[in-house]
């Protein structure tokens, strides 16, 4: 079985993953999220490394049910992404295909 646990703060990580956790996710200020609870201030990048400090995967949500916005705007969203990817982040919970499109 694999656990997979959801994080909003960096020292959250290490108990987590010692309560059992195999993979942990988070969404990311400035990407769309079902709620505000995220890592802000370009933490999540530092939370990745700590995450695979500790032998384990580090997700990313992407939770919004419509995601509306210019082309600008999805440009700067893929940049956001692949700056994440680039990161370490090993995968990405994407809650709606149509972010895809």
């Amino acid at each position: 079985m694999k656990i997979v646990s959801c994080y909003i703060d960096r020292a959250e990580i290490k108990s987590l993953v010692q309560a059992g956790a195999d993979e942990l996710y988070t969404s990311a200020y400035g990407l769309p999220s079902f709620t505000e609870d995220c890592l802000r201030g370009g933490k999540l990048p530092a939370a990745i490394r700590d995450i695979h400090d500790l032998g384990k995967r580090a997700l990313v949500a992407l939770n919004s049910m419509y995601v509306m916005g210019s082309a600008a705007g999805m440009r700067a969203l893929g940049d956001k992404v692949f700056a994440l990817d680039a990161a370490g982040a090993d995968g990405f919970i994407i809650s709606s295909p149509s972010l895809l499109s």
